[in-house]
């Protein structure tokens, strides 16, 4: 990494950098976002929502500053699970056709809905997997700038949220990664897969929503770190 970077704690102040980044930057090189054309329109609200998930609490997100300029960032946030929630029904992917959740999603824009729905499909089974009395750190969003590439931005990020999980005392640290580069960074990082749903099982009236992703990534990823296997060295 260059010596003159700065890492910030994300505060509701960084708001409008954030969704800035995220719109020009994130959302014209992610993979999947990539393969439906989406437009800055197609995305505005989709993004409100992450940067108020990723600053609200003023803590658990980080940024990176060339300057005045934002360059990347790791959006976070920590969800409890408790014994008493309820818990999401386990679909049968490979079975579904996701128009009709697609059509009732929470957006106006259509391939807003067709993103957002795809991951929740991605983390519907999490409560069965991670367990239903614990604290949850979300890795969301982890996004470096093109030019800025390949010099351990990504990985330090990480680094970052799994200490900062740590310090919040979460028992898992968890990601729904859909593009190849994140998947390959979290399993160095001790992340395991605990679900995945291919692309081609992913269908909207019978049709693939997301086709050749430009980095040939095949499968959206549900992956996590356990903290107290990572504290005991396994």
């Amino acid at each position: 990494m260059t010596g003159h970077l700065r890492f910030e704690t994300a505060t509701k102040e960084h708001a409008k950098d954030i969704k800035e980044f995220m719109l020009a930057d994130f959302g014209t090189t992610e993979p999947i976002t990539q393969t439906l054309k989406a437009t800055s329109a197609d995305l505005c609200d989709f993004y409100d929502d992450f940067v108020k998930l990723g600053c609200s609490h003023e803590k658990y997100s980080t940024l990176v500053y060339e300057n005045d300029r934002l360059v990347a960032m790791c959006l976070n946030s920590v969800k409890k699970f408790n014994k008493g929630d309820g818990v999401v029904p386990e679909m049968d992917v490979a079975g579904h056709d996701f128009a009709e959740d697609i059509s009732k999603g929470p957006y106006k824009q259509h391939k807003a809905n067709q993103i957002s729905v795809y991951l929740t499909a991605l983390e519907h089974r999490e409560r069965q997997l991670l367990g239903n009395d614990c604290k949850v750190f979300y890795l969301d969003i982890l996004s470096v700038a093109k030019n800025h590439r390949r010099q351990g931005l990504a990985r330090e990020l990480t680094r970052r949220a799994i200490e900062t999980a740590r310090t919040e005392g979460c028992e898992w640290v968890v990601t729904s990664a859909t593009a190849a580069a994140s998947q390959g960074l979290f399993l160095k990082m001790g992340f395991q897969v605990l679900y995945e749903i291919p692309f081609s099982d992913f269908l909207e009236n019978g049709n693939e929503v997301f086709r050749n992703t430009h980095d040939g990534c095949t499968s959206g990823k549900f992956m996590a770190l356990a903290m107290k296997r990572l504290q005991n060295g396994k």
